[in-house]
């Protein structure tokens, strides 16, 4: 097993950055990213039903509606290029995910990786 301790340490990490069509997941996965070595994939996702729209009022009850959303996923053991997750199995995940699991992004929110 190697060992990623020591001063090539960072030349020995590697990322995976992928980009979906949210309509192509079941959960609208839109972005995910994970670091081999590690457990915690992160995912944005157009999550349904979390944002209000329009506020209540004397006659009707408030609505809400789509936004973009990102939450961090704790995987079951760190990430390596020999059992990395595949979308299904992300999405399989995140599609049970309780909707207070999820933050709603704002501008200064987005990860730029």
């Amino acid at each position: 097993m190697e060992s990623f301790e020591g001063p090539h340490m960072a030349s020995l990490l590697k990322r995976k950055l992928l980009t979906l069509d949210p309509e192509a997941t079941q959960s609208h996965i839109k972005r995910l990213h994970f670091v081999y070595g590690d457990d915690i994939i992160y995912i944005e996702a157009v999550v349904d039903g979390i944002q209000l729209v329009r506020a209540q009022t004397m006659l009707e009850p408030e609505e809400y509606g789509p936004a973009i959303c990102y939450t961090n996923l704790l995987w079951d053991r760190d990430i390596t290029p020999e059992n990395e997750p595949s979308i299904e199995d992300i999405d399989e995940v995140v599609s049970v995910l309780d909707i207070s699991e999820w933050t709603i992004m704002d501008q200064e929110d987005r990860y730029d990786f």
